[in-house]
Formats: C-alpha cells, structure tokens, sequence
C-alpha cells in the first residue's frame, strides 16, 4: 500500500483495498466537503466491522451532507451493533427538508424491553467489560447529540431481528 501510494497510484491502491474489503461507493462530487467526509467515515468504519465479521450495508441519497455529530451518532450505533454480535447492519440516513432522519437495523440479539430506556443512560451497558476500562458511554453521547439538535433517539425492534435505532434532528 505504503509502495502505490509513493509512487503516485492512489487509484491502485484504493482499488486493491476495494478488492480486500469492498466499500461503499458513494457519489464524490464534493470531494472537499460533507459527502466526501461521510464516505471515508463509512470506508473506515466498513472496514473496523469487518475485522469482527460484521457487514455493514450503508443507504445515503446523493449528494447528502452530514457534518461530524450525525457521523458520531452512525458510527457509535454501528459499532454497538457489531460489539452485541450482529453479523449485518443496516444504515440508512435522509434529509428530508431541514431534518435529517437515520436508521440503523441490525441482526443482533437485540435489546431486551426492560432495558430499552437504560441503555441510553451513561455508564449502562448491556454486554461485558473485559478491558475495565468502562462502557455505556457511545448511546448516551448519542441522545445527548441528537436531543441537543432538536431531535430524538428512539429504540426498537428490527426487521432483521436485532435493535433498530431511528434517530431525527436538525440538519445543519
């Protein structure tokens, strides 16, 4: 990789990693801007869940811009998804006037309903803590994002048989 990217093979390279682990291709008209982040966020984040075996499906409309709070919120709900041990999640994120609207399915174990309010609260968490170092943080930085956007986090159950979480807020 280090060799095509010195020798000025950029597509070479990012051609290889596709062959590797297959990204998302999204429209890069605005290399410079919201679009292009989102796509390397999502090319990352595709490929951290594929080391645990985790598919990562992402629907985005052409041309969506998304700023680093809405690629906070996709990513800790994508990770969540793959920790509890779901192989594929689903995300889809829309703008519909001035909200922005995301979905994220999963085809998880879920979340049992007696805990579906506490797992928004910091320091909660449904799976184990083997590193110490403490969990429960990702859902409850979400809420805090998205109600501090005029919006809401909401819980439920997936049609792919794990949690769905919808999240709605102001689109900057």
């Amino acid at each position: 990789m280090h060799g095509l990217v010195s020798a000025g093979a950029a597509q070479d390279a990012l051609d290889y990693i596709d062959g590797i682990v297959p990204v998302l291709a999204l429209e890069r008209e605005d290399e410079g801007g919201r679009t292009a982040a989102l796509a390397g966020a999502v090319q990352g984040l595709r490929a951290e869940l594929v080391a645990t075996g985790t598919h990562l499906a992402l629907e985005a409309k052409e041309g969506l811009e998304v700023d680093e709070d809405v690629v906070l919120c996709i990513a800790n709900l994508c990770r969540n998804a793959a920790e509890a041990g779901a192989g594929r999640v689903r995300c889809a994120v829309e703008q519909v006037g001035d909200r922005l609207r995301a979905v994220v399915d999963d085809d998880g174990p879920g979340i049992a309903p007696q805990d579906a309010e506490r797992v928004f609260e910091r320091g909660r968490s449904t799976k184990a803590d083997p590193s110490g170092l403490g969990r429960g943080i990702g859902l409850d930085l979400v809420r805090r994002v998205v109600t501090a956007r005029d919006g809401a986090v909401t819980l439920s159950r997936s049609p792919l048989g794990g949690a769905r979480f919808e999240l709605e807020m102001a689109a900057r």
